[in-house]
């Protein structure tokens, strides 16, 4: 196994940044392990019943199911799923639940948010979720509705409107749900509710959150601002470290004192490696803003903070990778 110290920078670049956001959501989505042998729907959906009244959202049979039947993306399943849209809760939850990624296997392995693929039925399959949302009152059918509407269709501009209710939901899956799907957006609305978001109990929902403010979205408002500044006391790691990038991206001179703080030798056992490296990305943000005379006298401070990350990088990589014989 190769460790990431070793490999090319953790996050990519501002230009592929949407193309890391699909990636991230591929790495989340599930891939059935069961062989589609042309069983025919109504036998795979007695076969998904059983399976979800045993074990609900955890029996991998019944998302190996879900997902088999999204990968067929044709209009003969599609027929069979939408009159389980006015089912019973598992009809309903098993119906959302596949309309969500509904597309033949190969476009959803090239789908990037950048160049998005026309996908079958797409706008009639926006047309059937945001009207089973309207009337839904099961959180379980709820949790697979926001979640098929938020990741995995077109833009829509009807889709934040529609998923936005569920802001303050108590169901911490819903909440994670939103924060992903609404990262795909950037409208003033959907940065108002990525910022609630990222203040959300949840460390979870805070990160994808923090992940849209500070990489998907273009605002560079001080609300935006003040909400990646008050990520940089995050718990979680990876959360910190997107409200770092976002910060470096907006020039924010706040961030110098995170940064060193974030990337500190002396913070790390000198045994132990950490997972993180100050990124790419993050480094041609300081970059700018070292060689932009509009900072004055404080490019000198910006350019220590590089010197310092370089620093950084450099004793990890020899801990990890070893020393040149």
């Amino acid at each position: 196994m190769v460790n990431i110290l070793c490999r090319p920078s953790l996050f990519q670049r501002r230009g592929s940044l949407y193309k890391n956001y699909s990636q991230r959501l591929s790495q989340l989505s599930a891939r059935p392990s069961m062989t589609d042998d042309g069983q025919l729907f109504h036998q795979l959906a007695t076969q998904a019943r059983a399976a979800y009244e045993e074990d609900k959202d955890q029996s991998e049979l019944f998302w190996d199911i879900v997902w088999m039947l999204s990968y067929r993306g044709d209009r003969e399943t599609l027929e069979a799923t939408l009159p389980l849209t006015r089912g019973d809760v598992f009809e309903r939850k098993f119906a959302a639940a596949i309309l969500g990624p509904f597309a033949p296997r190969v476009a959803l392995e090239i789908d990037d948010i950048i160049r998005t693929p026309r996908r079958f039925a797409s706008e009639q399959i926006i047309d059937v979720l945001l009207e089973m949302l309207v009337s839904e009152t099961n959180e379980a059918v709820l949790g697979a509705l926001v979640s098929s509407l938020g990741q995995y269709q077109e833009l829509d501009i009807r889709i934040p409107a529609a998923i936005g209710q569920f802001l303050q939901y108590p169901n911490i899956d819903i909440r994670w749900s939103l924060a992903v799907g609404l990262a795909r957006y950037d409208t003033p609305e959907t940065t108002r509710m990525l910022i609630v978001l990222s203040s959300d109990r949840d460390a979870s929902v805070r990160q994808w959150a923090t992940f849209g403010l500070a990489s998907l979205s273009q605002e560079n408002s001080p609300e935006v601002r003040a909400a990646l500044l008050a990520r940089l006391k995050d718990k979680k790691t990876e959360t910190r470290i997107e409200a770092i990038e976002g910060l470096a991206l907006r020039r924010d001179l706040r961030v110098v004192p995170a940064v060193k703080q974030e990337f500190d030798d002396s913070a790390n056992a000198p045994w132990k490696p950490t997972r993180y490296l100050p990124s790419e990305r993050l480094m041609e943000a300081l970059g700018s803003m070292a060689n932009d005379p509009v900072f004055g006298s404080e490019r000198a401070q910006v350019q220590g903070i590089i010197a310092h990350c370089q620093a950084y990088i450099g004793s990890q990589q020899q801990l990890v990778c070893g020393s040149p014989a």
